[in-house]
């Protein structure tokens, strides 16, 4: 999100670079807290090795908004197996040593993941699903449209043929 508050970046680097300054355009807003929900595919078809990358994708997410954000990290397979609440402080550290203990290896289930964070109650929702793309291929983009934004990470070995197509889903 942005903010008319600060002069922008960008012209700011024009305004000593010599252009004259006509208006002002929106400068990021540091006092945003972006709420986001992050699924990790815990299912039977995830290897180690898949799931060794997502906690790496992860830990890039958290140490890239820090403490930019709030939200929650979900494990799940045919159900939520197990949530980590990401709020005001949270320790990077502290959060990567409780997903090392994985839980699930069972069937998939996304729309268990996407019901979950439907029911929570935050503005401007945003979701980042690590999987493989082994899951129901009955979901439409219905099922997306109640969210800011979907981001899909899938594995190296994954594929994309159940994901819809959405203006919202990428």
């Amino acid at each position: 999100d942005f903010t008319w508050n600060k002069i922008s970046d960008i012209l700011q680097s024009l305004h000593s670079a010599g252009y004259k300054q006509i208006g002002n355009l929106p400068s990021l807003n540091d006092d945003f807290i972006l709420n986001i929900f992050i699924g990790i595919d815990v299912s039977g078809s995830i290897s180690d090795r898949e799931y060794r990358d997502f906690l790496n994708e992860v830990y890039s997410i958290l140490k890239t908004f820090g403490n930019r954000i709030k939200g929650e990290i979900a494990l799940w397979d045919v159900e939520i197996q197990k949530v980590i609440k990401l709020s005001n402080g949270f320790n990077i550290n502290k959060i990567m040593e409780e997903l090392k203990n994985r839980k699930g290896y069972g069937g998939t289930t996304l729309r268990s993941f996407l019901e979950y964070c439907e029911k929570k109650r935050d503005y401007n929702k945003v979701l980042i699903i690590l999987t493989d793309g082994e899951f129901e291929s009955d979901l439409t983009k219905k099922d997306f449209v109640k969210f800011k934004k979907v981001i899909f990470v899938i594995s190296r070995v994954g594929h994309t043929d159940h994901i819809p197509k959405s203006f919202n889903i990428k």
